[in-house]
């Protein structure tokens, strides 16, 4: 029979890997930077779900004030604007004016494509039943 420390470790891996499939599901997707920079990892007896190296992660999953946007921001969004065929200027002084919106984590933002804002906390929130059930026959 296995240890503890052993099953911990098996039903963190599982759960890692389920969710971070999940958020890369709900991810919106652009370039896939923002999917390919979703990583799980397993530290003691918790398991991280983050992402690395994608500046505007936290923008689309928790939303961003209205504000004068910075240089790179702007340079970003003048080439998402290209690649989207829409006017940079509008996009641009429509973030500064309004933000960009979240939803909640049991009711996420559908954006285009089919993807949701925010994309982690729903991901775990979903996949809550499926790690009840890991849990559940990894004790048994």
């Amino acid at each position: 029979m296995k240890e503890m420390d052993e099953l911990t470790k098996e039903v963190l891996e599982k759960i890692g890997i389920f969710v971070k499939q999940r958020a890369i599901e709900l991810c919106p997707l652009d370039k896939g930077d923002l999917r390919r920079s979703i990583k799980y990892k397993v530290e003691g007896n918790s398991v991280k779900i983050y992402t690395e190296n994608c500046d505007y992660a936290s923008d689309m999953e928790y939303g961003k004030p209205p504000g004068i946007l910075d240089a790179e921001e702007i340079e970003d969004l003048i080439d998402w604007s290209k690649r989207h065929k829409l006017p940079a200027w509008a996009v641009i002084r429509s973030i500064e004016k309004k933000g960009i919106k979240a939803g909640t984590t049991q009711e996420p933002f559908k954006s285009a494509g089919g993807t949701y804002r925010p994309f982690m906390r729903p991901a775990l929130y979903q996949c809550l039943p499926e790690i009840k059930r890991f849990v559940k026959e990894t004790l048994k």
